[in-house]
């Protein structure tokens, strides 16, 4: 892929995890992989997080990643919600606080109403 190219992918991915109402990330991921071993690997890094990873994922990773946006933070607390959901039957505060890095539930279920229904 041509650098002009890995530009464009790399607008796309910022935008994708900038939207508020865009939670699909797999188009993105099948591309993401051409940034590997470019200066654009940790975008596409934070990119596999959000799509497979939990909030606990980027803050272990936080300082070889890009920062992210108050907004793409409580998008990726959500995912980790959502994730969690599939993968659990029953969901624990005490679980959703430690993969959500929340110190409250008052964060937590603030994030939880910004949920996508």
């Amino acid at each position: 892929m041509r650098v002009d190219g890995h530009l464009e992918l790399v607008s796309q991915i910022k935008r994708s995890l900038s939207s508020e109402n865009t939670f699909f990330f797999e188009d993105l991921t099948d591309r993401a992989g051409s940034l590997i071993g470019t200066e654009h690997e940790p975008l596409a890094r934070v990119l596999y997080i959000f799509c497979n990873g939990t909030f606990r994922d980027y803050a272990e990773n936080r300082e070889q990643l890009p920062e992210l946006s108050v907004a793409e933070v409580t998008k990726l607390r959500i995912l980790t919600i959502l994730r969690m959901s599939v993968n659990q039957r029953i969901l624990k505060y005490g679980d959703m606080l430690a993969e959500t890095g929340q110190g409250h539930t008052r964060g937590l279920n603030a994030s939880s109403y910004r949920a996508p229904s």
